[in-house]
C-alpha cells in the first residue's frame, strides 16, 4: 500500500509515510536515500514481501508529504538534522509499533544510512537491528574528491557551512546561501531531466514541494560530525558496500563501520552504488537473523 499515511508530530508538523511488504510480517523502517521519499520504497517492495517484512517508509522533513522544520534564527551545527529526524522516527514508531516492547528492524540505503544509525544511537529501545547498503559515511578530503562531480560540489558546500558554524561558536546566523543555491540548481536539473534523465515518480513526488529536504540532507549526511557517537549504536548492524561505489567511498564506509560495536562490514567485489538483488536478499536474511527475540 503506497498511499500516503499522515500523522501530526508534537510540534504540529506533518509526517508522511507509505507501507510496503507483508502486513503480517515483522515491522521495519526503510530510510530512503538522498534525495528521495516515501515512494522510494516501491523499488524494494518485492524484497520486503519475499522477506516477510512490513515496512514503513517515511518522507524526511521537506520531502513529499512531510512538513519542513520551521526556520530557526540560527542554523544548528551541521549534522543536527540526523538526530532531529530520529525524534520523528521515534514518534512514528510509537504510533505503529505492534506491541509495547516491540523493536523495529531498520533498513537504510545511501543517504538514509546516517539517519538509521542515528536512530539506533538515540533510541536504542526502539531498534533491534540495522541493515545498511551503500551507506554514506564521514569522508576525508581525498575521499570526497572521488565522488561524482555534483556530489563533490555538494560535499564542499556542506563542509564550508559546517566550518563556518564551528567558527561562529556552534551557531551560524546566516542561511548557508552557497549550499542552498547549489541545492536549488541541482533540484531544478533533476526535475527538468537535465541531470539524470526523466525523474521517476518517487523523486518527483519528493522534490516538487521544494528544496528544504535536500538542504537538510546534504548539510547533515556530508558533515564530518554527525552529532552522535557511533559507539552508542548498540543494535546489531550489517553493512554491505560495493567496492566500485562512486557515490559513497568504500574506505570511508569501512572506517566508520569499524567504530560501531556490533557491526559486520561486507564489501561486495565489483559492486556499485545500487546493490544487486542477490546482495539485497542476503542482507535482508542476515538482518532478520541478527534480530534477537530476547530484546
Amino acid at each position: 500500500m503506497t498511499d500516503a499515511q499522515l500523522m501530526t508530530l508534537p510540534d504540529g508538523r506533518t509526517l508522511a509515510w507509505a507501507w510496503y511488504g507483508d502486513p503480517s510480517g515483522r515491522p521495519a523502517f526503510f530510510l530512503h536515500g538522498t534525495p528521495g521519499g516515501r515512494l522510494s520504497g516501491a523499488a524494494y517492495a518485492d524484497f520486503f514481501e519475499r522477506n516477510r517484512l512490513h515496512v514503513a517508509c517515511p518522507d524526511r522533513p521537506g520531502y513529499g508529504g512531510s512538513s519542513s522544520r520551521p526556520p530557526e534564527p540560527h542554523r544548528p551545527v551541521s549534522g543536527g538534522g540526523l538526530m532531529h529526524f530520529s525524534a520523528d522516527l521515534h514518534e512514528l514508531w510509537e504510533r505503529i509499533r505492534p506491541a509495547e516492547d516491540a523493536r523495529a528492524l531498520v533498513i537504510a540505503g545511501s543517504g538514509g544510512a546516517p539517519y538509521g544509525l542515528a536512530f539506533a544511537a538515540g533510541y536504542p529501545q526502539d531498534v533491534d537491528a540495522v541493515g545498511v547498503f551503500s551507506g554514506i559515511a564521514p569522508m576525508e578530503p581525498d575521499e570526497a574528491e572521488t565522488l561524482i562531480d555534483v556530489n563533490r560540489r555538494l560535499h564542499t558546500a556542506a563542509n564550508h557551512l559546517a566550518a563556518s558554524t564551528v567558527t561562529a561558536g556552534g551557531k551560524l546566523p546566516v542561511s548557508g546561501d552557497a549550499l542552498e543555491g547549489l541545492v536549488a540548481d541541482v533540484r531544478r536539473a533533476i526535475l527538468s531531466g537535465e541531470l539524470i534523465g526523466e525523474p521517476d515518480a518517487a523523486i518527483r513526488d519528493a522534490l516538487v514541494p521544494g528544496a528544504d529536504g535536500m538542504v537538510v540532507d546534504y548539510s547533515s549526511v556530508f558533515a564530518r560530525n554527525w552529532g552522535f557517537d557511533p559507539g552508542d549504536v548498540q543494535a546489531d548492524v550489517r553493512w554491505v558496500h560495493g567496492t566500485q561505489d562512486v557515490n559513497a567511498p568504500l574506505s570511508a564506509a569501512r572506517r566508520y563501520a569499524g567504530l560501531i560495536p556490533n557491526c559486520e562490514f561486507h564489501p561486495v567485489d565489483g559492486g556499485g552504488h545500487r546493490p544487486s538483488s542477490a546482495t539485497l536478499d542476503w542482507l535482508f536474511a542476515e538482518l532478520q537473523g541478527s534480530a534477537r527475540p530476547d530484546r
